[in-house]
């Protein structure tokens, strides 16, 4: 190396030290002696052994970073800060990338710096979700490699999806490091240091795969963990937690109200890839049968689901948790059921609904609300039946005491009877319009459409413009008995608000009342004998305890609409049932028998109630079968919580 005033081999002339003379900071203790050569080429003796000779270094490097990061802030093209040379240029970039560029990556070709392009907040938006996309596509892609069963397919998928997970994952950490004001400050100070004669440790490393190997062991290990003991991701294969959680299936669409209805699709449906075969549906909504031509690849995949297996090890199981288990009689094997029944319980189950100890285990609200199932829906109706035929006619005049001599005038249906326009005769209520009765159809199974039993456990819900002075009525009848609510609207002040049981008043309270002309959700859900009473989303009422519901439900089941005072616009009417459990006659069907679950035991039923090999048919669980509780459904990419 030259002396002061000298030049590197090469010709490239020195380069200035940073300012260090700026107010409020001392000069650096590197910084040249007055009429000395350019401070970083020069070579300054210090005893190895001198402590203040160490601290004045601990202090040029500290203030050497500083100054490296406020050249990398304000760097442009120019002059190079390491060489000094008037050679840093801009990278050329695509006209289309160049809007998604807060700087242009910078190279200089004189001592090879480099610094990558700062994306705008636009382009950083941009590549980190293309990031996460991929990163998303090939963990699905691994996911769904899991149920093919060609061997090649299987393979090649899983090359796919492990490339495309760690290529979306090394895409979205570089993202993540583009603009780092930090990794461009080290650049710059290992070159200042190169040009004094100063040790690299830069010099020598191995490589991108050196750089990076300990984030990527740090990143597998800590996804093993996880794994393990903390979170696993699952495929659901069956449909016996249906419509909760569907495994594969098929999605038909009903010729007659347009209804989308997923459809189970059964183990071994398809043994060749260019098969074909006829399936038949049953539509909830508007009862009419569709048969459809299927192949296998209209087989629609299992949710993918991601289990806490940390729940269980923290806490104690609760009951109507979706836990994931192995199956007792075949370990290797994961399962998944809601559970019901806790250790030293005695479980019944009469009219659909789950007893414990003797007494009806309701449900949480959540849970509930996770667990209704569509039975009808006006805007799903038969637009080629009658109106009497969509599933809902006026209640017998002779069968209903609320019901004038002629009550035909007092409702209008709309274009396809999706809108239900309710005009009460003077002084009287309107006659209730009623549904079809409700049964326990599960259209996901096919062989119980049908169903086959009553369900009075309902909810009903409308999008009612309610006129001024109106009070709108829905109502829950079980077998005869009639529990009911009645919401008021008025333009000013609170309003009353009511449950009836057959007209008697069981439970009142006042709140804000429905706006005249303003749309509002209203609902009424009665399940496990007891009613809950909203007005868009929120309670009204207390919920009520019916103790007095019928012990089954043998004659009747159906939900009501109607009004009084005042003409009311039924916008959209929606009746929902709760799962209904069924009766196999196993050795352990709690409706068959009351059965008692270990001190030790956990007792399981599926959602799908007609089509789940559950409890019923190999019994109990123990503590150590136990994986974990579902939480989140990630694909579809719904990010539905499960219940």
């Amino acid at each position: 190396m030259s002396g002061a005033g000298g030049h590197e081999p090469g010709g490239r002339p020195p380069v200035d030290p940073p300012d260090r003379g700026r107010a409020g900071r001392e000069p650096s203790a590197w910084a040249p002696a007055p009429g000395a050569g350019p401070g970083p080429l020069e070579e300054e003796p210090l005893p190895c052994c001198d402590e203040a000779a160490l601290e004045a270094l601990r202090a040029r490097d500290r203030a050497e970073e500083q100054d490296a990061k406020a050249l990398a802030r304000a760097l442009e093209p120019g002059r190079c800060p390491v060489c000094g040379a008037p050679t840093l240029e801009a990278v050329h970039e695509p006209a289309w990338v160049r809007p998604l560029l807060a700087r242009p990556g910078l190279r200089c070709a004189g001592c090879g710096l480099e610094a990558e392009r700062w994306p705008s907040r636009l382009g950083w938006a941009l590549a980190t979700g293309a990031a996460l996309a991929t990163a998303w596509g090939g963990a699905w892609a691994l996911l769904a490699a899991q149920r093919l069963q060609d061997p090649n397919l299987r393979t090649a998928l899983l090359i796919l999806g492990g490339l495309a997970f760690a290529g979306g994952l090394r895409w979205g950490a570089r993202v993540q490091s583009a603009g780092s004001t930090e990794l461009l400050a080290g650049r710059l100070v290992r070159g200042w240091r190169r040009r004094r004669g100063e040790p690299d440790p830069g010099e020598h490393a191995p490589g991108w795969l050196g750089d990076h190997l300990e984030a990527i062991v740090v990143a597998v290990v800590l996804a093993l963990v996880i794994r393990h003991v903390a979170m696993e991701a699952f495929v659901i294969p069956t449909g016996s937690m249906a419509p909760t959680l569907l495994g594969d299936h098929f999605v038909v669409g009903c010729d007659g109200c347009g209804a989308a209805l997923e459809v189970g699709c059964n183990e071994g449906e398809f043994r060749w890839a260019d098969e074909t075969r006829v399936i038949e549906a049953s539509c909830a909504l508007c009862q009419r049968r569709v048969d459809v031509e299927v192949r296998p690849q209209d087989v629609r995949g299992g949710n993918k689901i991601l289990v806490n297996k940390l729940a269980y090890r923290l806490g104690r199981p609760r009951r109507w948790d979706v836990a994931v288990f192995r199956f007792p009689r075949q370990p290797w094997r994961n399962y998944i059921k809601r559970l019901v029944g806790l250790p030293g319980e005695r479980l019944e189950v009469k009219n659909g609904d789950l007893w414990v100890d003797g007494a009806l285990a309701r449900k949480p609200d959540a849970v509930q609300d996770a667990l209704w199932i569509p039975a009808l829906d006006t805007w799903h109706d038969d637009p080629e039946a009658d109106a009497s035929h969509r599933g809902w006619s006026l209640a017998a005049a002779d069968g209903d005491p609320d019901a004038p001599p002629d009550p035909a005038p007092a409702w209008e249906h709309g274009p396809a009877g999706r809108r239900l326009v309710c005009r009460p005769p003077a002084g009287r209520p309107a006659p209730w319009l009623r549904s079809r009765p409700v049964r326990d159809e599960y259209v996901y199974s096919r062989g119980w459409e049908r169903g086959r039993n009553l369900v009075a456990d309902l909810r009903v819900r409308a999008t009612v413009v309610p006129a001024e002075g109106a009070v709108v009525r829905l109502g829950v009848v079980e077998d005869g008995r009639v529990v009911s609510c009645e919401l008021p609207a008025r333009a000013a002040g609170p309003g009353t608000f009511a449950l009836l049981v057959d007209g008697a008043v069981q439970l009142q309270a006042e709140g804000p009342a429905l706006r005249p002309g303003r749309p509002a959700e209203v609902v009424l859900a009665y399940a496990d004998d007891r009613a809950r009473v909203l007005v868009d989303g929120v309670a009204v009422l207390p919920p009520w305890l019916d103790a007095f519901g019928p012990p089954r439900t043998d004659a009747d089941a159906r939900a009501l609409v109607g009004a009084r005072g005042g003409e009311v616009a039924f916008e959209r009417v929606r009746v929902d049932r709760d799962v209904h459990y069924v009766a196999t006659g196993s050795i352990h069907d709690p409706g068959r028998q009351a059965i008692d679950v270990p001190a030790d035991g956990y007792f399981a039923l599926g959602d799908n109630s007609p089509s789940s090999e559950d409890g019923r048919r190999w019994g109990f669980l123990r503590e150590g079968h136990l994986v974990g509780r579902a939480f989140l459904v990630f694909w579809p990419l719904e990010g539905r919580l499960i219940r």
